[in-house]
């Protein structure tokens, strides 16, 4: 996505004569919705705590002999993060669902 972007820009940039057809539109059409499709792909891999980092980071600090060995302060953190989790998977949410909706 990075690099569509990139491309995007720089054709964007070399479009400066306005009677120019605008042939790029239906790029940045395209990469939107490529976008889209990444977000969507990032909400599936991260909304569940069963899932990636959550999942580790819930199993650190769920198992006693794992949370005995961690810093009290690296702990704390860890389950500052997860009481957070809730509340950022639906921010994240509701931005993507504000994204879509504004096509």
């Amino acid at each position: 996505v990075a690099a569509r972007c990139r491309e995007l820009l720089r054709r964007v940039a070399l479009a400066t004569v306005p009677p120019a057809p605008l042939l790029w539109r239906w790029d940045i059409l395209e990469f939107l919705e490529d976008s889209r499709g990444a977000l969507q792909d990032i909400r599936q891999a991260h909304a569940s705590a069963s899932r990636g980092a959550w999942r580790e980071i819930g199993e650190a600090t769920g198992s006693e002999h794992d949370a005995t060995t961690l810093p009290v302060g690296l702990r704390r953190q860890c389950e500052d993060l997860l009481g957070r989790r809730e509340t950022w998977v639906g921010d994240f949410e509701a931005e993507l669902v504000a994204m879509v909706t504004r096509g």
